[in-house]
């Protein structure tokens, strides 16, 4: 806001404002913690955002020659900040205000944009609206940059175990068959050389270090050997015990659907960050503007508007959902692939208890569909708020606190609190692992699809009543 008024434009501040946040980010990125400067590390905001590295350890910082808890030094610059943030708002609000359109320069000087509306369609204006009045586009243009960067500059760290894995698991794929068997049984003869050492070893032909000096010869071909024992061992035990079960490589799916490498926590917050912000202001422009009332008077009435916010909340809900599955959908592309994507999905250890009619795929496209909901509850709910408050600012803080509190409590160590956010529908796959859980996690998705329901049920039917 601040930003905004010294600018004398809206999104100028914006700009202003994350370059500002930005800087910090880069300040504590680039300054060692360590060095003669840690102090300008830890004084700014982003700092100030770590509060699990601020309260969990105990951390001096080199104050003009003398060391200095790091806690007081953020203390007194969050004191300090606070109070020079409001009294220059204060300052600059008493002459300072955003200029009316007319106004307004261009944003872009060398260039000249005519403001034209072409909307055939109720959807068309109210996707208008919602996009370039209130600015939704930029929102969704800086999240789909931030998931595609992050796509991109993701790097690898797949080792030589997980390469000898996928290199066996992509050549065995499919149904055990005896042909594999007998594959199995000849790729076997390659480690005749440890075998022999180890039966050396066994009958004290040779010493514990000349087997050590020996087999450095073969560490390659050791490595190879572990991973070749452990499929042998633990996926063709699996299937001897599933016979409906197929060999499928499956430590891009793992990923994928959070069994490893937790991400739904941090994409449950994004989703609620960016709804909170792109619909908070859907309705409450109507209140704001005094629209209701022309709402009221035009053929079509009040439900069609409804209904036309509502197909335009399905579309952005399916759009957020899709992004926050980019950046993991991309990566097991690029490192693991996705194999036997037809294959029973009782054929990875952890979906055992499912029916072996079920496919992989399938739990791919739950998992698309339970996001799918969640963003479409938020959405409704964000509505919801932004209609009853009839303020975009007030819309936009209660339905922040509503979808990403538990979330950063979680971050912050109050690990259930992940349980009162959309989190369940973001790890909805996982959850399907174990009986208890998998029921949990259909009661959410029912209640999150019952609110969003009831969100659109209630705007549908008291929207303008008021007018």
């Amino acid at each position: 806001m601040l930003a905004a008024l010294i600018f004398r434009r809206a999104f100028t501040g914006w700009c202003a404002a994350l370059a500002f946040i930005g800087s910090n980010l880069l300040i504590r990125s680039a300054v060692s913690a360590v060095g003669k400067y840690n102090v300008v590390k830890y004084t700014n905001l982003v700092s100030m955002l770590f509060t699990n590295e601020l309260l969990g350890s105990h951390h001096n910082l080199f104050w003009f020659g003398v060391p200095v808890s790091r806690i007081w030094v953020e203390s007194l610059a969050a004191v300090l900040m606070c109070t020079a943030f409001v009294t220059i708002f204060i300052y600059i609000f008493t002459f300072g205000q955003i200029l009316p359109p007319e106004h307004k320069k261009p944003f872009f000087p060398f260039f000249k944009f005519k403001a034209k509306i072409n909307a055939s369609t109720l959807v068309g204006q109210e996707i208008h609206k919602l996009l370039i009045i209130n600015g939704a586009v930029w929102v969704l243009l800086l999240f789909v940059g931030i998931q595609v960067y992050a796509s991109v500059i993701r790097e690898s760290y797949i080792g030589i175990n997980e390469i000898y894995y996928r290199e066996y698991m992509t050549r065995l794929s499919g149904r055990f068959t005896q042909e594999k068997l007998d594959w199995l049984n000849t790729e076997q003869e390659k480690f005749e050389p440890i075998f022999l050492l180890d039966a050396e070893l066994a009958k004290g032909n040779i010493t514990e270090e000349q087997h050590e000096s020996l087999m450095a010869h073969y560490a390659s071909l050791q490595t190879e050997l572990e991973v070749f024992k452990r499929i042998v061992s633990k996926k063709i035990g699996y299937l001897s015990e599933n016979p409906d079960a197929h060999l499928v490589y499956d430590s891009g799916y793992s990923f994928l659907f959070g069994i490893t490498g937790e991400k739904d926590m941090e994409d449950a917050l994004w989703a609620g960050l960016i709804s909170a912000v792109c619909f908070a202001s859907f309705f409450a422009m109507e209140k704001s503007t005094g629209m209701l009332r022309v709402i009221q008077a035009t053929p079509l009435g009040r439900q069609s508007t409804v209904w036309a916010k509502s197909k335009i909340c399905w579309g952005i809900a399916t759009f957020i959902a899709v992004m926050t599955l980019l950046p993991r959908a991309w990566q097991v592309g690029h490192d693991y692939q996705y194999s036997s994507i037809f294959s029973p999905a009782m054929s990875l250890e952890y979906f055992q208890r499912l029916p072996s009619c079920v496919p992989i795929l399938v739990i791919i496209l739950l998992l698309l569909f339970t996001r799918i909901i969640a963003c479409f509850s938020t959405a409704m709910t964000v509505l919801f708020i932004s209609y009853k408050l009839g303020n975009t600012l007030g819309a936009i803080f209660t339905s922040s606190l509503l979808f990403c509190v538990g979330p950063l409590l979680s971050f912050c160590g109050v690990i259930d609190a992940k349980w009162i956010s959309i989190y369940p529908l973001f790890h909805f796959a996982a959850l399907q692992a174990e009986t208890m859980t998998s029921v949990i996690s259909w009661i959410y998705l029912l209640l999150y699809f019952a609110i969003g329901v009831i969100c659109q049920s209630y705007l549908l039917e008291h929207f303008g009543e008021a007018f």
